[in-house]
């Protein structure tokens, strides 16, 4: 399975000018939860062990693993739209990642729209995968498409709250949408967006304080712009 890491658009430059739009009363009120941590993950150990269960099903054992040809078959069904669920049953686990994989590497040759199509059928086989939800908050937020970005990055650290990669994008975009919805005159929208970004990014420097990881170090640098641009707009 591949990692989403360098799959990213968003600049620390651009939120930098989208708060810059904020004024001093709003600001100070929504920089007082920065700290903050999402609450709303709390159902997520039942929900992994219910996708654990779902994977150690008969018919998804390494005996059943596909041939390379089948996968190609497989592959080619998801572009086309004609795979079936019942065709997918046929899969291991194992299959369907190496499926995803094939997916990653279009995501990265930007065939957003074919990644998107092999994505979009492994998550509705198995919507318990962070990964693949993952994967298409990844595709959406490159595609302009914030919310669907925001709904796929929030299921995945539902589902697992660990990765600080996922906890960096969503608050990426959330901070995208505070500036959008600013820009639009939609400001209590954009209050609500920014204190979600705050909080997914203060969650992902709790996982990473020293920001050693390359999505902990973008996460704080996330942070330290957001916060000076915001204080550039309460002096002026």
């Amino acid at each position: 399975m591949r990692n989403l890491e360098n799959v990213q658009t968003t600049s620390t430059a651009t939120v930098a000018q989208g708060t810059e739009s904020w004024n001093s009363t709003s600001g100070a009120a929504v920089h007082s939860n920065a700290g903050a941590a999402r609450t709303n993950a709390s159902n997520a150990d039942a929900v992994v062990t219910a996708a654990d269960e779902f994977w150690t099903e008969d018919l998804l054992t390494e005996e059943d693993t596909c041939t390379e040809a089948e996968l190609l078959e497989a592959f080619q069904g998801f572009l086309e739209g004609d795979l079936t669920l019942a065709q997918l049953e046929g899969m291991s686990a194992e299959d369907l990642y190496q499926v995803a994989d094939m997916g990653y590497d279009l995501m990265t040759e930007g065939k957003l729209e074919d990644a998107k199509k092999i994505f979009e059928g492994l998550y509705v086989y198995n919507p318990f995968d962070a990964y693949f939800h993952t994967a298409l908050g990844s595709i959406y937020q490159r595609q302009g498409d914030l919310e669907a970005a925001y709904e796929h990055y929030l299921s995945a650290v539902e589902l697992y709250d660990e990765d600080i990669q996922t906890w960096t994008n969503l608050g990426e975009v959330a901070l995208e949408q505070s500036t959008k919805f600013m820009k639009d005159g939609r400001t209590a929208e954009a209050e609500e967006a920014f204190v979600n970004a705050a909080e997914a990014l203060g969650r992902a420097i709790a996982l990473d304080p020293e920001a050693k990881e390359d999505a902990g170090r973008r996460a704080h640098a996330l942070v330290h712009v957001t916060v000076g641009a915001m204080q550039s707009a309460m002096i002026h």
